[in-house]
């Protein structure tokens, strides 16, 4: 795992070097679309092909769109009260980086990309939502094509989930070339920070209050939800490596994709770039302490 770490810490400085002083901004846009279209989806598959316990992971993927839909109800709630910047705060909250982040995350902390998957299944559901709402809130009937974007993960999902089912999985599993390019994808998801780095690089580092409320409510108030779920008694426990895991997406920060809807609806650009610089190097030190509760 020390080896991951340090190819984590790495891979966002180099994200960050090239990026501040070289420029380039098209191959990270290219990576960007690799990584979203390509490398996500076939984690997504993969890791729903591999998973022990398939009951177990729909039973937290369901858990986890109940967590990420309370977090953006109240979210968006608010932000239908008091207007001015809440409807860009309201998308920071509801969309946490559960993709770009949290799956390299989870390989790198927990070995695997399984634990992180409830929530990055959970995060395309709360997409369609939260561009519906932002719609609402705007006026503007715009954000089809971006709530299309999760067609890939969601096919993932259900083809993993039909090849399991109709008892396929094994056939495919035990094909070497299946496992080169499953490795190959492990490689790539860690490319991500390089991204992340790129993001940082560019997105600048100002005080605003604002930010303060995204930290507030990302890391206080989604928590504390996702605890409340968990504890209710009709919930079976789950496993220590998928309960950890579904903690660690609810400390992440916002997703790049806010970057996107910000720019659709005419939100704040700045308070999205300065909320992802911020936020960002913050969830990844929390989520790299998350194997110290495993060897509790």
């Amino acid at each position: 795992m020390i080896s991951k770490l340090v190819a984590v810490v790495t891979l966002t400085v180099l994200g960050f070097v090239t990026r501040r002083y070289i420029g380039l901004e098209k191959p990270w846009h290219i990576l960007s679309l690799v990584l979203f279209y390509f490398s996500i989806p076939l984690t997504i598959f993969f890791s729903t092909i591999n998973a022990p316990n398939i009951p177990m992971l729909l039973i937290a993927t369901v858990l986890a769109f109940i967590h990420m839909c309370i977090v953006a109800t109240l979210s968006f709630a608010i932000a239908t009260k008091r207007g001015g910047k809440w409807p860009s705060i309201a998308v920071l909250v509801s969309l946490p980086n559960s993709l770009f982040l949290a799956i390299p995350l989870s390989e790198a902390a927990l070995g695997s990309a399984i634990p992180a998957l409830p929530h990055a299944i959970a995060f395309n559901g709360v997409l369609v939502i939260s561009t519906a709402w932002l719609s609402y809130l705007t006026g503007r009937k715009r954000g089809v094509g971006t709530s299309s974007r999760a067609l890939p993960h969601v096919l993932a999902f259900m083809t993993a989930l039909v090849l399991r089912v109709i008892n396929v999985a094994p056939l495919l599993l035990s094909i070497d070339a299946v496992h080169s390019l499953m490795l190959a994808i492990n490689y790539l998801n860690l490319s991500a920070f390089t991204l992340i780095g790129a993001e940082l690089a560019v997105a600048g580092f100002s005080l605003r209050k604002e930010v303060l409320y995204v930290a507030i409510l990302r890391y206080i108030t989604s928590p504390i939800i996702l605890a409340a779920i968990l504890l209710i008694p009709i919930i079976p426990p789950l496993p220590t490596d998928v309960f950890l895991g579904m903690f660690m997406q609810s400390f992440m920060p916002p997703a790049v994709t806010c970057i996107v809807l910000s720019k659709i609806y005419n939100l704040d650009n700045e308070l999205t770039a300065l909320s992802i610089a911020i936020l960002t190097p913050i969830s990844t030190a929390i989520a790299l302490t998350i194997p110290i509760f495993k060897w509790m």
